[in-house]
């Protein structure tokens, strides 16, 4: 993952590009490591090492809202 600065936005001119850190070992989706919010965060997902990875569990809620409004009553 690198970064560079943008000097001068008439005609493109881009600064020297510097790394920010290596995005090795990382998952990816159609090819990409990372994904990019539009407010410039970034998101970047490691697995598990194998030792932990049988312990990994991934908890799915359906109907939330339904059980939101049961626990916190809309006044």
């Amino acid at each position: 993952m690198v970064s560079a600065p943008i000097l001068d936005d008439t005609t493109l001119s881009i600064g020297t590009a510097e790394w920010l850190f290596q995005a090795k070992d990382y998952l990816t989706a159609e090819g990409r490591t990372f994904d990019l919010a539009r407010d410039g965060r970034f998101l970047m997902v490691k697995p598990l090492p194998l030792e932990r990875s049988a312990q990994a569990r991934i908890n799915i809620v359906l109907d939330w809202h339904t059980e939101l409004l049961d626990r916190v009553p809309v006044r």
